[in-house]
């Protein structure tokens, strides 16, 4: 009201103000379940789609214990400058489950979609390598050798790949202290591989000449 009372005093028009309203709404609001959510700008590109996955889950999980008609009559209000969220019910004014949303709740529902995303790219190339294998057994193939080629490399490219894959999942799960000493680990590891590498190269590079 006081920008408004503002903008009056200096002269504007009604479509002034009003125009001014809705760009000051369209640059610091998403709609979310037909309810305005400020600040979007300190909030993640992919906030709505996240949110709206998060409520359909509390909906699912208590909505009929709240009295809640579905998923679209919940809406969220923030918790002051903090990055979370309680969950509101339009129908009954009345909060829906006491946990709040958090930062951390997004981020787990996005880990979720790169991981199913991750686990179908590797399901396709799965099946790729699948394919010539079963190619390369097959005795009236014309190109048996290149079939068993293309299986080959593409086995060892995906075995390679999906083991680091695993690796980075697991090391996801560990604590910082944890996650320190495996660096430390494979730092020590790479040392050991480079030394004895060079022993081995100035082993050889002083090793005697057989004579003819």
């Amino acid at each position: 009201m006081e920008r408004i009372a503002s903008m009056s005093k200096h002269n504007a028009t009604p479509e002034e103000i009003r125009d001014s309203l809705e760009e000051d709404i369209k640059t610091n609001a998403i709609t979310l379940n037909g309810m305005l959510v400020f600040n979007h700008r300190d909030l993640p590109h992919d906030f709505p789609e996240l949110m709206t996955e998060v409520l359909q889950k509390r909906f699912e999980e208590v909505g009929e214990r709240y009295g809640v008609p579905d998923a679209s009559d919940l809406y969220i209000v923030a918790d002051g400058a903090e990055a979370r969220w309680y969950v509101m019910s339009k129908s009954t004014r009345m909060p829906v489950g006491s946990a709040p949303i958090t930062a951390q709740s997004l981020a787990a529902v996005r880990e979720e979609h790169r991981k199913a995303e991750t686990d179908a790219y590797f399901a396709e190339r799965a099946a790729r390598v699948e394919f010539w294998r079963r190619a390369a057994e097959e005795r009236h193939w014309a190109r048996q050798s290149v079939a068993r080629w293309a299986y080959e490399a593409l086995r060892d490219s995906y075995d390679e790949d999906y083991t680091d894959y695993q690796q980075r999942l697991r090391d996801s799960l560990l604590t910082p202290h944890e996650r320190a000493e495996r660096h430390r680990e494979i730092a020590r590891k790479r040392l050991k591989t480079f030394y004895h590498d060079y022993l081995e190269q100035m082993h050889s590079s002083h090793r005697p000449l057989h004579k003819c």
